[in-house]
């Protein structure tokens, strides 16, 4: 290992191997002058994991304007559509949501992968951490897996659980229309999913009028 990330202890380095035809690199000035003084014989290429991550970067800028017009559409439609259509709610992550997730799982990956690699070369936690660019603890705990851990989803208790009873009371006074009880919802500042208030209007109409006041969990929705 060079004793520092300086150019001409990199240039050095370099100059020990004269046949080298290709560097791989991250996006660091210092290796790519070194490279250029002391190889300039070589290619230089960006290495894996910093490729998917300015892969990642450009993805997220050239989406994320899209993703947050087509909530903005998708939530207008969803308060101007006529009730048959609303229950037809669009699936809880869109396309671009779900390009998303998977980029960041793929960029983890990454990191993960070239954790385990300097983890093998004998490197600390602490280096390693300094190195990937991550906390310590995520580095011990990438360790202790033995495996890429995957990342769980999160519960919490309903956004719907303080409307459950005003929910209640517009029902026996002959609201149920879903669509309508929603709406009167997001008035009153209700933030959470058609499809929770849908499936409790549903076990209405079903009958179960003395289910408990408490609609459960539902799985956390990216903002």
């Amino acid at each position: 290992m060079l004793p520092d990330r300086e150019v001409a202890s990199v240039a050095a380095w370099l100059k020990h191997y004269p046949s080298i035809e290709i560097i791989s690199r991250d996006r660091s000035d210092t290796y790519a002058t070194a490279a250029r003084l002391a190889a300039p014989q070589a290619i230089q290429v960006t290495d894996k994991w910093h490729l998917l991550k300015n892969l990642g970067e450009a993805l997220q800028r050239c989406l994320s304007p899209q993703l947050t017009a087509y909530r903005k559409q998708q939530t207008q439609q969803l308060l101007e559509a006529p009730p048959a259509l609303q229950i037809k709610r669009p699936p809880r992550l869109s396309p671009l949501q779900e390009q998303i997730v998977q980029l960041h799982r793929t960029e983890r990956i990454a990191r993960y992968e070239q954790a385990m690699a300097l983890r093998k070369q004998g490197l600390s936690h602490q280096a390693i951490a300094e190195r990937v660019g991550v906390g310590h603890s995520t580095v011990q705990r990438w360790i202790e897996a033995r495996a890429f851990p995957e990342r769980k989803r999160r519960e919490q208790a309903s956004q719907l659980d303080p409307s459950l009873s005003f929910i209640r009371e517009r029902w026996a006074q002959g609201c149920h229309n879903m669509a309508g009880i929603y709406r009167e919802l997001t008035t009153k500042g209700y933030q959470g999913s058609y499809e929770s208030v849908r499936n409790l209007v549903i076990s209405l109409r079903q009958g179960d009028h003395h289910a408990p006041l408490h609609s459960g969990t539902e799985p956390r929705r990216n903002q």
